[in-house]
């Protein structure tokens, strides 16, 4: 079954990703101006955490023990 989607819907997924990843790899950019490429890199172990916390508290997901071990 095909779904359609509105153009809103599109220019939305547009403006994310465009100035999404125009905002992030600016502050990515700026970040390593200012401090060391060790502490930059946390980011990797740093976005994952924070994503589940936002889920969390922001979305009422929820998150089980199985999850947390894995």
């Amino acid at each position: 079954m095909a779904e359609t989607f509105r153009p809103s819907a599109w220019f939305s997924l547009f403006y994310l990703v465009f100035f999404g990843s125009i905002a992030a790899f600016s502050a990515y950019v700026w970040l390593l101006q200012v401090r060391s490429a060790i502490q930059v890199s946390t980011y990797a172990y740093v976005n994952p955490v924070v994503a589940v916390l936002l889920g969390i508290f922001l979305a009422n997901e929820h998150i089980s023990g199985i999850q947390i071990l894995d």
